[in-house]
C-alpha cells in the first residue's frame, strides 16, 4: 500500500504545469489585429477584419501623449450598446515609434458582424476612449 501511494505522489509530481514562458509563447503564435490611430472611428466605412478561430491578438495603437508608462489601460469590444469583452490592467507597450496596449481577445467577440473595439485610460474620467468600428464576416 506504501509503494502505491508513493507511485500516486510520483506521478502527481511529474504532472506538466504550464509556465509563464509557455504562455507566453502560446501567446507570440497566436494571429494579431492591429488597429492603428489613422484608423479610429469616423473612416468612411468599417474596418475589414478577417475571419479567425481561436483567440486573437488586438494591438491597439494608443496616443503618444496619453502613452503614461504607468498608466493602465482597458480595451473593450461591443456590439452595439452591449458590452462582449473587457481586458482591463493593460501596460502601453512600444514598437519603434507606436505605442499600444495589447489583449488577446476570443475570435467568436470580433465576429461575425460589426464591432466597436474601445481603449481608454483606467480611471480617467476626462478624457474619451479611442475607437474603431470593425467588420468581420461570417466564417465560410
Amino acid at each position: 500500500a506504501a509503494s502505491l501511494l508513493l507511485a500516486v505522489v510520483g506521478l502527481r509530481w511529474q504532472a506538466p504545469v504550464r509556465t509563464h514562458t509557455e504562455r507566453t509563447a502560446d501567446t507570440a503564435s497566436l494571429p494579431v489585429v492591429t488597429l492603428l490611430a489613422g484608423q479610429r472611428r469616423g473612416a468612411p466605412a468599417p474596418l475589414a477584419l478577417p475571419t479567425h478561430e481561436g483567440d486573437v491578438r488586438v494591438q491597439a495603437e494608443i496616443e503618444g501623449d496619453a502613452a503614461n508608462p504607468s498608466a493602465r489601460y482597458l480595451l473593450s469590444v461591443a456590439d452595439g450598446e452591449n458590452v462582449l469583452f473587457v481586458a482591463r490592467n493593460l501596460a502601453p507597450r512600444s514598437a519603434g515609434q507606436y505605442r499600444f496596449v495589447e489583449a488577446v481577445v476570443p475570435a467568436t467577440v470580433l465576429g461575425p458582424g460589426a464591432r466597436r473595439v474601445a481603449v481608454a485610460e483606467a480611471g480617467a474620467q476626462d478624457s474619451l476612449p479611442s475607437s474603431w468600428d470593425v467588420q468581420t464576416s461570417a466564417s465560410r
